[in-house]
Formats: C-alpha cells, structure tokens, sequence
C-alpha cells in the first residue's frame, strides 16, 4: 500500500492546493476527456484533482514533485496552479 503521506506540505497548504486544482479542473475547456496519460491511467482535468485530493499513488507522486520544483523555483506551490489557471483563462 503506498504511503498516502507527503512531506513538504502541511494540512492547511494541502487544502490550498486541492482547492486551486478543482479551480483548475473546473475552468479547463476539455474538463471531462482525458489530457494526462501517465502510470497506464488516462486522466481528464477533474480525475488529476480527485486524485491528489484522494492521496492516491498518483496523486501523492504528483504533490511530490510539486513540493520539489517549488523549492528549487523558489515560488510558492500554488504559483503552478494559478499559472494553469490562468492558461485556461479564467481566474
């Protein structure tokens, strides 16, 4: 079973963040069909968000990286998002 704990986000960042992908999913032109395709899965923008907000596998693999390329970034975790956010064309 993997482990469904990440380090470098605490419970109140992690609301945060699983917010800001729902808000991400939500203004997504193509919401429903899938536009990851990663460990075998097909994702649509809505299925990557419940993912991470599950702390599945994926979803945890996914915070990981996040967490990292804010360190290296030097830029909150959220400034991924909002740029994504932001590319689909709402705020």
């Amino acid at each position: 079973m993997p482990d469904r704990r990440f380090s470098g986000l605490d419970e109140d960042e992690f609301e945060q963040v699983k917010k800001a992908l729902f808000e991400w999913a939500e203004t997504h032109p193509d919401k429903d069909q899938p536009i990851i395709f990663m460990m075998g899965e097909r994702y649509s923008a809505r299925r990557f968000a419940g993912e991470v907000a599950d702390r599945s596998e994926f979803g945890v693999s996914f915070l990981t990286f996040l967490v990292e390329q804010s360190r290296q970034s030097q830029e909150p975790v959220r400034a991924f998002i909002n740029r994504a956010i932001i590319a689909n064309g709402e705020r």
